[in-house]
């Protein structure tokens, strides 16, 4: 028997929105969009280059939206295909490649991508579709309506405003700007204890950060405001949004963790909960644990694995782009919070987030 496949259903749950997508953003040739009742619609569309059609629309089928999953979308140069996605405003994961190896996936971060890269996977509002190059390796899909199962959220700026220590940094330094550098330089000090296979607990680094950029200014740091810095990152006040937020993604489904850089002390509460958020998450994550400072890659595996769960069911939700950069590199989904003085870092050769919103109610509509 000889015979050709020439169409794939797709349940979806809007038509007009996966119109859009498909025809508006990917570029597919509209064969049909045929509406003979109210009650029934079909819509069929070409890949350019391709013998096979995708139909969707009313009436089709019983399936659920998003359920199709393993189609591919073959590209003789999977680089220029998502710098074409990228420009049409489609959301697309970084090109990844499978490590034959261990069988885990790799962030590509090099034009090595043309020849030997995984596939990127469209955003899609409707349906799940991976691309990928002639003869690589498949990777599972996070198209929008494939959802994350856990979202693991950063805690210092993303959910919790560190500008509460402004008064601190006024009261020492004259100046409270120099707020943000003591942050950046904390940040970049936990990073080198990191890579120097070196650890020291986040808020004792934070003070010792303090003193040196005393010395630098010439300012003496006393006791007294090291013990108010140590106060004010374990009680900073939660983001406005953030409330509200957590609350409709709980109730939209998600499983909701945190990772952050601050350790715990015991008999003290986490700042988390002095911030009232404790009780939206699941479980707590600290680098202490592992201690290592994020973006160390074996955090957030590791995070998956006591959640027993694989990386790629995770969304790592942060202020930080290094943050999203380190877990998306580990197999998560990243998606990036432009919280005042951040943004995305808009490098083809680093994974870029999946999402990027200003705050917390834009990324449940978003997610949904």
């Amino acid at each position: 028997m000889k015979a050709t496949l020439e169409v794939v259903i797709l349940p979806v749950s809007d038509v007009d929105k996966a119109l859009d997508f498909y025809r508006d953003k990917l570029g597919f040739t509209l064969d049909v969009d045929y509406t003979p009742t109210p009650d029934f619609r079909v819509a069929q569309l070409t890949p350019p280059g391709s013998s096979t059609s995708i139909q969707f629309g009313l009436g089709l089928t019983d399936a659920q939206p998003g359920s199709v999953q393993g189609l591919y979308l073959v590209v003789d140069d999977i680089v220029a295909v998502r710098e074409e996605l990228v420009d049409h405003g489609v959301g697309v994961t970084s090109i990844r490649h499978k490590n034959v190896d261990d069988g885990q996936w790799r962030v590509v971060v090099s034009t090595w991508a043309r020849i030997h890269a995984g596939p990127i996977t469209p955003a899609s509002p409707t349906s799940t579709i991976r691309t990928a190059t002639p003869g690589s390796f498949r990777s599972v899909a996070t198209a929008m309506n494939d959802r994350p199962a856990v979202l693991v959220f950063d805690v210092n700026e993303t959910l919790i405003d560190i500008t509460s220590l402004e008064p601190l940094f006024e009261t020492v330094f004259g100046d409270r700007s120099v707020l943000r550098e003591w942050f950046n330089q904390l940040v970049m000090y936990s990073m080198t204890a990191t890579l120097s296979d070196n650890y020291v607990d986040f808020f004792t680094l934070g003070q010792a950060v303090l003193r040196m950029i005393g010395d630098t200014r010439h300012v003496l740091i006393a006791d007294g405001d090291l013990d108010e810095l140590a106060y004010g990152m374990r009680t900073m006040p939660a983001h406005s949004d953030v409330a509200d937020g957590l609350a409709k993604l709980r109730a939209h489904g998600y499983r909701l963790v945190t990772l952050t850089n601050s350790p715990p002390r015991p008999g003290a509460p986490t700042p988390l909960e002095s911030a009232g958020l404790a009780q939206f998450f699941e479980k707590q994550f600290s680098v202490d644990t592992w201690r290592v400072f994020k973006p160390s890659p074996r955090l957030y595996t590791g995070v998956a694995e006591q959640l027993g769960v694989v990386a790629t069911d995770c969304m790592m939700v942060a202020a930080h782009v290094w943050d999203t950069i380190g877990a998306q590199s580990a197999g998560f989904r990243g998606a990036l919070i432009t919280r005042p003085g951040n943004a995305a870092l808009p490098s083809v050769e680093l994974p870029q987030p999946d999402v990027v919103v200003a705050d917390l109610e834009e990324l449940v509509e978003r997610l949904g």
